[in-house]
């Protein structure tokens, strides 16, 4: 490691968050505090609080990071897949993946307490994410208004979400990987059938009457 004086205050806040990173994904949500953090990289308490306002502020800053890796894994999946059902299936399994693979990570962006307001650019790492399910449904479901579309997403993923947490936190019989992306591709199913189905009802015209 380089000496506290060959670190730039770029490079000193580069350096906390792959720190922090490290200790979350080997050791769990408790073992990061700042003072583990400092000795990690080799610098006092105070240094941290130079560019980090304060714990919090560091761990938002994580946790942005771990949805730009989650945004650029299911971005990787969605381009690979043109059909609109399918895309929202391997997006799913994206999900169940990234949560497996890097459990405390993902487990942190919702576990930890959000500060009342966010900064700009959090709420927009999420809603990239949102955007590639509201996408494919609106693919599905053309007919469908823009405020449905975004309340399905939320709902589909809200379910999907669910089943991974129950997973992770031992609530299942079988939390292997197969069991989970076997129920979360089952909620996906039934869920866009009953969306598509609804949708294709509205557009259907009333029958009209006879008179006699």
């Amino acid at each position: 490691m380089a000496r506290r004086s060959e670190h730039t205050r770029e490079q000193l806040h580069d350096l906390a968050l792959k720190a922090a990173g490290r200790i979350v994904a080997r050791e769990g949500i408790s073992a990061l505090t700042a003072r583990r953090l400092a000795a990690a990289i080799g610098y006092t308490v105070g240094s941290l609080y130079l560019v980090f306002r304060n714990l919090d502020d560091l761990i938002l800053q994580l946790n942005a990071q771990t949805l730009d890796e989650l945004h650029g894994q299911a971005r990787g999946v969605a381009e690979k897949q043109p059909d609109p059902r399918k895309r929202l299936l391997a997006l799913a399994g994206a999900y169940v993946r990234f949560a497996g693979e890097h459990r405390h990570l993902w487990r942190l962006v919702y576990e930890h307490r959000q500060p009342a307001r966010l900064p700009a650019w959090y709420p927009e790492r999420v809603a990239r994410i949102f955007a590639l399910i509201e996408g494919a449904l609106t693919e599905l479901a053309p007919a469908r208004r823009p405020a449905e579309i975004r309340q399905a997403a939320r709902a589909l993923w809200s379910g999907v979400h669910g089943v991974c947490v129950l997973a992770m936190t031992g609530r299942f019989d079988d939390s292997s990987e197969t069991a989970v992306q076997a129920m979360a591709s089952l909620l996906v199913s039934n869920f866009l059938d009953g969306f598509v189905a609804t949708a294709r009802g509205a557009r259907r015209p009333a029958a009209r009457r006879r008179v006699k």
